[in-house]
């Protein structure tokens, strides 16, 4: 090939690259400040919900991180499995609302240490996929759930010595953890990225002086 036509073969091959948009991030404000009518309804329903319990900055971080607010394509994670607006476990939520039996045994590990195992009867599949239906259909039904997490996560955080997880008296970032991660949270770095992800939107919360529909 001649070294004039292979100038313009190669130019003819960059020149899509060339004209390519530059595709700019959307940020967290940028996506609260353009919320479907539908998104804000749900939005507002998080707050409202939360408010009962002293977790309305909670729920609504957790609603916009779990599903973007009700979004129907993420009303369902199929990886985990979890579900609805508030992205509740199967599992979990199964074995509250058909109160599954809990039994727990006490044990002392090699430094001399107690610790009480928790064992959870599993759910059917039966049991589970009626949990999901209704989850994904009953805002209540998941908001119910979900305080029910955060409830128990609160327990956690104040019944343990959170200080020897190097997390000090930041109660909150142990109980978004826990939200996703359960009792072993701290030791999972999906949970710590939850935690992450749901105080950068409660952040955004702050800055725009969100109260409520």
């Amino acid at each position: 090939m001649k070294r004039g036509k292979f100038i313009l073969y190669t130019s003819a091959l960059l020149l899509p690259i060339r004209v390519l948009p530059t595709i700019r991030k959307v940020s967290l404000l940028d996506e609260w400040n353009n919320l479907t009518k539908h998104q804000k309804a749900t939005r507002d329903f998080a707050w409202d919900y939360g408010q009962r319990y002293g977790f309305e900055k909670t729920l609504t971080a957790i609603a916009w991180q779990e599903s973007s607010f009700g979004l129907p394509a993420k009303l369902e994670n199929p990886t985990e499995p979890s579900g609805g607006i508030f992205g509740n476990g199967y599992t979990t939520t199964a074995r509250r609302h058909f109160n599954l039996p809990v039994t727990s045994r006490k044990w002392v590990d090699k430094l001399g240490i107690s610790h009480v195992q928790m064992d959870y009867a599993l759910p059917t599949k039966k049991q589970k996929a009626y949990v999901r239906d209704k989850l994904k259909a009953e805002p209540s039904f998941s908001a119910h759930h979900a305080i029910l997490q955060l409830l128990e996560g609160a327990q956690q955080s104040i019944s343990m010595n959170i200080k020897k997880h190097g997390i000090g008296a930041r109660s909150w970032q142990y109980n978004w953890a826990f939200y996703n991660g359960g009792t072993n949270c701290m030791k999972e770095p999906l949970a710590l990225r939850y935690a992450e992800d749901i105080l950068a939107k409660v952040k955004v919360i702050n800055h725009v002086g969100y109260t409520g529909g």
